[in-house]
């Protein structure tokens, strides 16, 4: 297997047409078809499918796609590196970061950062905690900002303090929607058995926490919907299908739409910290280092 198979192979799946991906890439048709068989023939299986002139990618194309694509992410990322060793501070920072961080915390970071070293480039992969997990794993990204849960022995982990909170006040949990799923407006806080019966919207992240608390407390859930991503939680609360269940600095990024009331659950307390996390025992580069430590100086408790 080689780059250039790879290279080839992305961009007929790309394209799905083996003309327009030989255009794109200034090759012929005869080549790109060829080494397209010898990659098939070296996995073992068929990557596409074809119906008249359209390529179809398999199941396990879209499998093999995936890793493709981290390869050629991690190639370029070691031709960096490489390149820029010794070199005045220039070269590209991968982070992947959860919403809560990307809204505002981590802008306000490279901008600072920016100020000092105008050389830099940044990848942002905003995701959830799940997908920012997996692309550390696998070395795409330098750090990521994540939510707990997390296995906190696996990473180097800081804990995250966002301008939103006290300092050491903990990321609360709030229930987010419209006047009409509430019993009394004006109250900053609910219990949570006040929400029992009601329709609710959950992060899945989030999911089993609620669960065990509701649980040990006898309350009675009716989880309307499940997703992914905290803006999701939000517009389907927008759109008044129930009551979003979130971490209140996620609740912040949406706090200039007044038609929802966001209400603090008091009882029982429910949390959720933000981590920066990196690999253990990994060597991070030293512009990596330098964009850790100013983070930290900011936004991450002592």
């Amino acid at each position: 297997m080689t780059y250039k198979q790879l290279e080839y192979f992305l961009a007929i799946a790309e394209f799905s047409n083996m003309t327009t991906a030989a255009k794109k890439l200034n090759v012929s048709q005869p080549p790109l078809s060829y080494q397209l068989k010898l990659l098939e023939d070296e996995l073992d299986v068929k990557l596409f499918t074809r119906t008249g002139r359209t390529l179809h990618i398999t199941k396990e194309g879209c499998m093999f796609q995936d890793k493709a694509l981290q390869i050629m992410e991690l190639t370029k990322q070691s031709v960096a590196l490489m390149k820029n060793i010794g070199k005045e501070m220039s070269g590209t920072i991968n982070i992947a970061t959860i919403p809560s961080v990307c809204g505002y915390i981590l802008p306000q970071t490279i901008h600072t950062f920016q100020q000092k070293y105008p050389s830099i480039n940044y990848q942002i992969h905003e995701c959830n905690s799940f997908r920012a997990i997996e692309l550390l794993d696998n070395g795409i990204v330098d750090l990521a900002f994540v939510r707990a849960p997390i296995h906190q022995e696996r990473y180097q982990n800081h804990i995250v303090q966002t301008p939103f909170l006290k300092k050491s006040q903990k990321d609360f949990f709030v229930a987010l929607g419209s006047a009409e799923f509430f019993e009394d407006e004006q109250k900053d806080s609910i219990d949570l058995k006040e929400l029992a019966g009601k329709p609710l919207i959950v992060h899945r992240r989030y999911k089993n926490v609620l669960e065990n608390f509701c649980n040990a407390e006898k309350i009675p859930l009716k989880i309307v919907c499940e997703n992914d991503y905290i803006v999701s939680s939000f517009n389907m609360a927008e759109a008044n299908i129930g009551i979003a269940i979130m971490p209140y600095t996620s609740a912040m990024l949406f706090d200039n739409k007044k038609n929802l009331l966001v209400k603090k659950i008091s009882h029982p307390a429910i949390d959720s910290k933000i981590f920066l996390i990196t690999k253990k025992n990994h060597a991070l580069s030293i512009l990596t280092e330098k964009f850790i430590r100013q983070f930290m100086e900011n936004y991450v408790l002592p």
